[in-house]
C-alpha cells in the first residue's frame, strides 16, 4: 500500500500514545510501518513496551485509540535478548529493531537494543544454530506437505488451506534463516528472498505461486497453490538437504518421494 500524506502520526498523536502506554520507568518504542515511514491510512500502530525482568507485564494486544488500531507488544529484557540468540527470532526481529523509533527510554535500554541490532553480525555459533534449525524445521514442515497431499487427493478444502499457509510462510521463514536475511518487515520478506536467490530462480517462482501470486497477475487456484507449495518443499529440500541429520533426512526423503509421485517428475 502506498503511504498517503495523512498516514503518518503527528507529533501530538505520538505524545498522546506515549503518555497513555509508557508506564513509569518503562521503555516504549514505535515499531512497524509507522516507524519505517511506510504506513498507509489503514495501517495499525505497533508499539513495543520493554519491561525489566520480573516486573509485572501490563496487558498487551489491540486497542482502539483516537480511531486508530493500536497493537501493544510487551517484552522483558531477557526475552529481547533471545532476538539476537535464536536464528528464527533474529530474522524476525533484528531488521525491524534497526528502524524502531524511541518514544520513552528513561534508562536508554531501547537505544542499546537498537544499537545492538545495527551492530548485529552472524557469528560462527549463530551459523551453527541456524543450520541446525533449518534442518529440523524442514523435517517439521513435512507434516504440512502431507496435509497438502491429503487435501489434493481428497479435494479437501480445509486441508488445502492449512497446507498452503505452512508451505508458503513456513518455508519462506526457513529460507530467511538459511540465507541469513534480515528483512525489515514480513512484507519485505518476498523482496529480500528474490534478491538473495535471484528473480529468475525456480524457488522464487514457486514461492510466489504458493502465495497465490504470478507475474502475469493471474491468481492460481487453491489446488495450484498447494501444488506449488509441494514443489517448493521439494526444491527447498534440494537446497538445504546437506543440513539434515539422518532421522530428518529419512522423513524428508519419504515425503519428497510422495510429492514427486503426486506432481510427476
Amino acid at each position: 500500500m502506498t503511504p498517503t500524506p495523512n498516514a503518518a502520526l503527528s507529533r501530538e498523536a505520538l505524545d498522546r500514545l506515549a503518555d497513555r502506554f509508557a508506564l513509569p520507568g518503562k521503555a516504549l518504542a514505535l515499531i512497524g510501518s509507522h516507524a519505517r515511514g511506510e504506513a498507509g491510512p489503514d495501517s495499525d500502530v505497533d508499539l513495543l513496551l520493554l519491561v525489566p525482568d520480573g516486573a509485572a507485564e501490563p496487558a498487551a494486544g489491540p486497542q482502539l485509540v483516537d480511531g486508530r488500531l493500536v497493537v501493544v507488544s510487551t517484552a522483558s529484557e531477557t526475552t529481547s535478548a533471545t532476538w539476537f540468540e535464536l536464528p528464527e527470532l533474529v530474522v524476525q526481529h533484528v531488521g525491524g529493531l534497526r528502524r524502531l523509533r524511541v518514544m520513552r527510554d528513561p534508562e536508554r535500554k531501547l537505544a542499546a537494543l537498537r544499537r545492538r541490532a545495527l551492530d548485529f553480525r552472524w557469528t560462527p555459533e549463530l551459523d551453527r544454530r541456524a543450520d541446525r534449525w533449518v534442518g529440523a524445521s524442514l523435517a517439521g514442515w513435512a507434516e504440512e506437505a502431507l496435509r497438502g497431499l491429503g487435501g489434493r487427493q481428497r479435494d479437501d478444502l480445509g486441508r488445502m488451506l492449512l497446507a498452503r499457509f505452512g508451505l508458503s510462510w513456513g518455508l519462506s521463514r526457513l529460507m530467511l534463516v538459511h540465507e541469513r536475511l534480515l528483512p525489515v518487515s514480513e512484507r519485505a520478506m518476498l523482496t529480500a528472498l528474490a534478491e538473495a536467490l535471484g528473480e529468475g530462480a525456480r524457488w522464487v517462482a514457486l514461492q510466489r505461486a504458493a502465495f497465490g501470486l504470478t507475474s502475469a497477475g493471474l491468481t492460481p487456484s487453491l489446488p495450484e497453490q498447494v501444488d506449488a507449495g509441494l514443489a517448493l518443499y521439494r526444491d527447498t529440500a534440494t537446497r538445504v538437504g546437506r543440513l539434515l541429520e539422518p532421522r530428518e533426512r529419512a522423513i524428508v526423503e519419504a515425503v519428497t518421494a510422495r510429492i514427486a509421485s503426486h506432481l510427476g517428475s
